[in-house]
């Protein structure tokens, strides 16, 4: 049984998605629909001492996005001074961290690339998450289908393009989700069973969730058996399909 999860590509992932990427063997990045400025396309949270956590938001030249239904994979970059800007308050919430020092230079060198496109510096991200956290899912992009379809359907067609028996859905999906459509095609519907990992922040304060995936390495050096404990605290352990303790 092959699983399958889709979701756009996001800047700088937070723990949900990072969880549906290492309970899938591939994971298609919906690089080809609308871009929306209130989800998280171009921007993520972090943890802030002060005990509620901050954005860290791009500048993107997508003013008419609606009415241009301008794609993701369409989103140009408008600032790139604003992604610099964001590796120095990287550096400054974790550079204290001994844990940083080994992902600084990377760090460094992937916010001060020269960007045209959204995509791009995401994607970059994205898979610099992906090796830090020895994640070996396959990854492609739905883009790379010719399918027209729309919400369920078109999910339904790209998990079956995969190749792939089962398909691991967000809960916020389920209002739109063509069940039956499924079943008749005898793809298997799962919808994510997630619980947050809870950490250390270094605030002083409650834990704040949301926040992207990255911090946990940032901060601590033990991270992964950190992250072995919660699935084991959670019994989970034999639903990661794509992760190496």
């Amino acid at each position: 049984m092959e699983i399958a999860s889709i979701h756009q590509p996001p800047y700088l992932s937070w723990f949900g998605l990072l969880d549906k990427i290492i309970k899938s063997d591939i994971f298609i990045i919906m690089d080809d629909v609308q871009f929306n400025r209130r989800a998280f396309q171009h921007r993520t949270l972090y943890s802030n001492p002060s005990g509620k956590p901050s954005y860290l938001t791009l500048s993107v030249d997508a003013k008419n996005h609606q009415l241009d239904n301008l794609l993701i994979n369409e989103v140009k970059v408008n600032n790139i001074e604003i992604i610099k800007k964001h590796y120095e308050i990287i550096l400054n919430r974790y550079g204290k961290f001994k844990s940083f020092q080994k992902y600084k230079e990377e760090v460094e060198y992937i916010f001060n690339q020269k960007y045209t496109h959204l995509l791009e510096i995401n994607l970059k991200i994205l898979n610099f998450m992906l090796k830090v956290f020895s994640i070996n899912t396959q990854i492609i992009y739905a883009s790379e289908f010719n399918t027209q379809l729309i919400k369920s359907d078109r999910i339904l067609d790209l998990v079956k393009a995969s190749g792939c028996t089962t398909y691991l859905s967000g809960v916020g999906a389920k209002n739109y989700m063509n069940e039956e459509d499924f079943k008749n095609n005898n793809i298997q519907l799962n919808y994510q069973d997630f619980y947050h990992i809870q950490f250390d922040q270094k605030t002083k304060k409650d834990f704040q969730d949301g926040c992207f995936a990255l911090e946990l390495p940032f901060i601590h050096e033990d991270y992964m058996e950190q992250l072995y404990t919660h699935y084991e605290n959670i019994n989970q352990l034999n639903q990661l399909k794509s992760i190496k303790f």
